[in-house]
This record gives structure tokens, sequence and C-alpha cells, in this order.
């Protein structure tokens, strides 16, 4: 059984701020250049228009600059896939994770860890989602082994999944 999730990421606020502002004052600076070469004008106000294309289009930037990622989970594996382009960017068997991290407050995290400690996933989605509550859901089904950390306190912002040591 494979398991297919569509992220769509936090969107990167610097580098999409400098094409979101130019894009609203070429908006307002081409409507007025209109308004003003118009005989008599626009018939409505030219803030009527504006306003909209400008904030239409400050959205339109911001969600360009955020990522897609797909997460694939089946056959031993979760792999992650540009969501753009197609390509896969990372495959990782599923016995190298050690602990699944989701963090269940403001910002719905994923963190997935392999046995050396190294962040091998780190989503960031954007919006209010569940997406990172579901794909630790599809985990714990697939490895019914997963346990939280014996004699640890959870924090309410965050779940845990631990993947046990396996013996060597």
């Amino acid at each position: 059984m494979v398991e297919r999730f569509d992220v769509q990421m936090r969107p990167r606020f610097w580098r999409a701020f400098p094409l979101a502002l130019l894009w609203a004052f070429g908006v307002i600076v081409a409507v007025i250049a209109l308004d003003s070469a118009l005989p008599g004008g626009l018939p409505v106000s030219p803030g009527i228009i504006a306003v909209p294309l400008a904030t239409g289009g400050l959205f339109g930037i911001m969600r360009a600059n955020s990522a897609l990622r797909i997460v694939t989970i089946g056959h031993g594996f979760l792999v992650l896939s540009d969501g753009r382009n197609h390509r896969e960017l990372d495959r990782i068997p599923l016995q190298d994770l050690a602990q699944v991290r989701v963090y269940t407050k403001l910002n719905r995290r994923l963190e997935a860890t392999d046995r050396m400690g190294r962040v091998r996933v780190a989503l960031d989605p954007y919006g209010q989602t569940t997406v990172a509550d579901d794909i630790a859901n599809v985990l714990k089904r697939m490895l019914p082994h997963l346990e939280n950390p014996a004699g640890m306190q959870l924090r309410r912002k965050e779940r845990v999944l631990i993947f046990p040591q396996r013996p060597h």
C-alpha cells in the first residue's frame, strides 16, 4: 500500500517580498497612468481596479515562491519529491528513521531524524493543515512498533513517535 501526500510548504517571505512590492506598486502606477491617459478617465475609481489586482498579485507571488513537496510512503521507503517538476529529492528507508516529531501547535511542522541524529525530513506546511499528523498516522499504521519515548513527558505542543533501536 502506497500513501501519497501533497505538502504546500511555507513561502520564503524575504525572497518574495521585493517582487510582491514591485507588483503592487506597478499595478497602482499602471492604473493611475491609464486613468490619466484616457479622455475623461476611467469610468470607476482607480482604487476599485488597483486594490484587487495588487493584492491578488501579492498572494500569487507568495504562493509561487512556496515549494510543493510530494511525500510518498510505501514499499519500505519514505520518498520526498519536488511537486513542480516531479524530481525525486530524497529516498529514505523507513528502517533508517529513528524518530518522527510532529509539532501540533501553531505551525504543524514535521521532523524525522535518522539513527545518527541527523534531520532527514523537515516539512513546514503552509496554512492550517493536518498533513503532518496524517503522515505520522500512516507511519504509525505501517510500523506498529512505534512508541512514545519511555519515561518522557510529552509537551502538549508536540507528538513524538520513536522507532525503537534494534539490537545489533
